[in-house]
């Protein structure tokens, strides 16, 4: 069942589900809340250099180094990134505490689909803790981006029970101690 923003709303303020957002009231949906760009990484693609492995066990895993896109300054205070067309990451500036009975995945808003903007994200699962990515292809003419601008929702449901084993991978920003505490309901302060 997709959470309504009434049992976001719930998850945010009783178990610290998502942390550093701007505005709860402005990023909060009808069904999903909205996520926002924190920074942006190009892929550094060479020919026949270091290709990504992906192995069943990660023994072998080896991945495309990427590269900080810089800022760049309007006549404002305001940042902005400047995008020629290609592939991107997009990081949040949000973190999210999965509790053990929800799952969630990523989605662009649609004001960017509307464009053509291609956007992808894999599962999030029961127990990850830390930062969003998603990989965005962004056609001509290109996309100029405010940082900090709102550009995905996070649409979360309930599992139908609490999962067994908790999220303990690679990209998981407090091994020893997040897991734990979202499993047992707790915010860390």
């Amino acid at each position: 069942m997709l959470l309504s923003d009434v049992e976001i709303r719930k998850l945010i303020e009783e178990k610290g589900y998502i942390e550093d957002y701007t505005d709860l009231e402005v990023q909060l949906q009808q069904c999903g809340f909205d996520l926002t760009l924190d920074y942006v990484e190009k892929p550094m693609y060479k020919i026949d250099l270091h290709a990504t492995i992906i192995d069943f066990d990660n023994s072998q895993r080896q991945l495309t180094p990427m590269q900080k896109v810089p800022v760049e300054f309007l006549d404002t205070d305001e940042t902005y990134y400047n995008l020629p067309p290609g592939d991107y990451v997009f990081h949040t500036k949000e973190k999210v505490r999965v509790p053990s009975n929800i799952g969630a995945i990523l989605r662009v808003r649609s004001s960017l689909h509307r464009v053509g903007i291609q956007f992808t994200s894999s599962c999030i699962d029961p127990g990850y803790y830390g930062h969003l990515t998603g990989t965005i292809h962004i056609p001509a003419p290109g996309l100029r981006i405010l940082h900090g601008a709102r550009f995905c929702q996070i649409l979360s449901w309930y599992l139908t029970s609490d999962v067994d084993r908790l999220y303990r991978g690679t990209y998981h920003e407090d091994l020893e101690n997040a897991s734990e505490e979202i499993h047992n309901g707790k915010k860390t302060p």
